[in-house]
């Protein structure tokens, strides 16, 4: 199984830079808000490893079927330098990520920490690593780096 660690070590052996302690769990958002699109999230168990390194961040997706393994492949590399704007939005028991870049927006969810460890986001932490903890405790200094790169 993976943990926090394996995806720093993944990332290191392709040449990036991982940061330490800036990676959460989050999924992508639907595009609208209405009732479908939620259930159908709702239902989707399609999750991803949102690591920041020292110039861009990368998605890698959790192979949820395979027990919450860590896919070796970057599913998403965005370098900071293309980043427009962020948004952080509480929208109940998700923030939802709403990255402006040069080519378009990228809206994504990460689940609260204060619930995390019995929603999916803990589960999917618990299983690459100590239950819960290290999405819960990476939560709120990866929001802000992530608002802080609007400015950049």
């Amino acid at each position: 199984m993976a943990d926090e660690k394996t995806a720093y070590r993944y990332l290191e052996e392709i040449g990036l830079e991982p940061i330490e302690h800036r990676a959460i769990i989050v999924k992508y958002a639907p595009e609208s808000d209405d009732l479908s699109s939620e259930v159908k999230n709702f239902f989707s168990t399609e999750y991803y490893v949102l690591q920041m390194c020292k110039d861009e961040l990368v998605l890698m997706r959790v192979l949820v079927w395979a027990v919450c393994t860590l896919e070796k492949e970057i599913a998403l590399r965005l370098p900071y330098s293309s980043v427009r704007s962020v948004e952080v939005t509480d929208i109940g028991m998700s923030y939802r990520i709403t990255i402006g870049t040069d080519t378009g927006t990228i809206r994504l969810l990460a689940q609260i920490k204060e619930l995390s460890e019995l929603r999916s986001s803990g589960v999917c932490a618990g299983l690459m690593g100590v239950p819960g903890t290290w999405h819960k405790n990476n939560l709120d200094d990866t929001l802000q780096m992530l608002k802080s790169l609007q400015t950049a």
